[in-house]
């Protein structure tokens, strides 16, 4: 995501120290829902408390979903802390605290070195204007135009007009048969918000298209794919999380550059 920060600062001793009875599956899970947090919530330390979303978003299975978090919730050492219908981890939280006080404080560092440059620069490279517009009577013939004109004209090309940049794109029709699903309508709408690339009216359609196949199952498959940060929607990974099927790379639809 852009202006997102890419890493956090990783301290082994502590890891250790907090982490050595986990069980191995635990440990794993662990590991992966820390990198989550930090990668995809917009906090940077937070994920949802709802097992079943952290399934889908491990790719994993509800049941040894539930027994790792109750190790890492262990209430003798909990490695997550609970807040409302939220898992948290205060160590990622003390992270993205320390880095933002960081650039907020480069940031204000360059905006002081460029205002005190700028102070002890002279007048006339502040203001970058030709001299002849500072001081009209000094040089009358450096801002004279030519006394002779150019014998030949210079041709004139004119450029075809393009449309505007920047449109807002209209909206994609959603068919009858998906809406006739409950929830359907709020759910597309999330997913447009959570996408990584802007939607256009053409990659709107492309997903409407994919999920009319399955109208049934349309409502689970964008709920996967806002978890998920899919930017397309392929049927077979939504089989895949279920357990119900294998994915298969060679047909996946992606509308990120539609």
């Amino acid at each position: 995501m852009k202006g997102r920060s890419p890493a956090f600062q990783f301290y082994p001793d502590k890891w250790d120290t907090h982490t050595r009875h986990l069980s191995d599956y635990a440990y794993r899970i662990y590991h992966r829902l820390i990198n989550w947090m930090w990668l995809h919530s917009a906090d940077y330390y937070s994920c949802p408390q709802d097992v079943g979303a952290i399934a889908v978003i491990m790719a994993e299975p509800c049941e040894r979903i539930a027994s790792a978090l109750k190790e890492i919730c262990n209430p003798y050492m909990p490695l997550l802390k609970e807040r409302k219908d939220e898992y948290i981890s205060l160590g990622l939280k003390k992270e993205a605290d320390k880095q933002r006080q960081t650039r907020k404080k480069n940031s204000d560092n360059a905006k002081r070195r460029w205002h005190k440059d700028l102070d002890a620069m002279p007048p006339h490279k502040k203001t970058m204007r030709p001299q002849c517009q500072n001081d009209a009577k000094s040089m009358p013939k450096a801002c004279s135009p030519s006394p002779t004109p150019s014998p030949i004209p210079s041709p004139v090309f004119k450029s075809t007009p393009q449309p505007p940049k920047g449109g807002k794109s209209a909206p994609a029709v959603i068919p009858e048969e998906l809406l006739q699903q409950q929830g359907f309508a709020h759910e597309f709408g999330e997913y447009l918000k959570t996408r990584k690339t802007k939607a256009t009216t053409r990659a709107q359609e492309l997903v409407l298209t994919e999920l009319r196949k399955r109208p049934s199952d349309a409502v689970e498959a964008l709920q996967i794919a806002i978890l998920r940060g899919w930017t397309g929607i392929k049927w077979d990974w939504v089989d895949n999380h279920r357990g119900t099927g294998k994915p298969k790379h060679d047909n996946f639809l992606d509308v990120t550059n539609a």
